[in-house]
């Protein structure tokens, strides 16, 4: 009988390796992913509608310094997680939020590679993008989950149709798990 342990150690190193990138790509990927479900798939124009309004009701936030403390806890003492360069993208977890850009509090946020940890209030600002550029950057994520073959858009009748891959689904499966 044939030993299949290392073929299976490699398939899942490949699929830690995909979700790994994906989780670095922020949240619209998740919310790309959700929508089209790991059964069935989506017409690309509600696709793309759904994330838009999933990412309106989200505050995301970036430093505006270089090298912002992300800590473990909400506090100048607290243990350094990691330094976050000027622009890094940061999705907050704590309702109320938004209350907190450029004042003197913590604010718990989640980077662009999962991790979760507090940044000082005073040192970032809100993102904003204009709908066509949300809508951009949509469209340039499906297109780069297309090329890794996660995602499959196909036309039925006279509209785009986005579908997960059987390739994709074990790595969707993944990443979709909670943290």
């Amino acid at each position: 009988m044939k030993n299949d342990a290392p073929e299976f150690d490699y398939l899942q190193e490949m699929i830690q390796a995909q979700v790994t990138e994906l989780r670095k790509l922020g949240p619209l990927v998740f919310d790309i992913l959700e929508t089209i479900g790991p059964a069935g798939g989506a017409p690309v124009p509600s696709l793309v509608d759904e994330v838009v309004r999933r990412s309106r009701s989200r505050l995301i936030v970036q430093p505006n310094v270089e090298q912002l403390a992300l800590r473990a806890e909400p506090s100048s003492s607290s243990q350094l997680i990691r330094a976050l360069p000027l622009g890094t993208k940061l999705l907050v977890l704590e309702p109320g939020g938004e209350a907190k850009i450029g004042q003197p509090q913590y604010l718990f946020v989640n980077d662009v590679d999962g991790t979760r940890g507090f940044v000082a209030g005073a040192y970032v600002v809100k993102t904003e993008q204009s709908p066509q550029d949300q809508v951009d950057e949509i469209l340039k994520l499906l297109e780069y989950l297309r090329a890794r073959e996660i995602v499959a858009v196909t036309t039925q009748g006279n509209v785009l149709f986005a579908s997960i891959t059987s390739k994709g689904k074990h790595i969707v499966e993944e990443l979709l798990k909670p943290m």
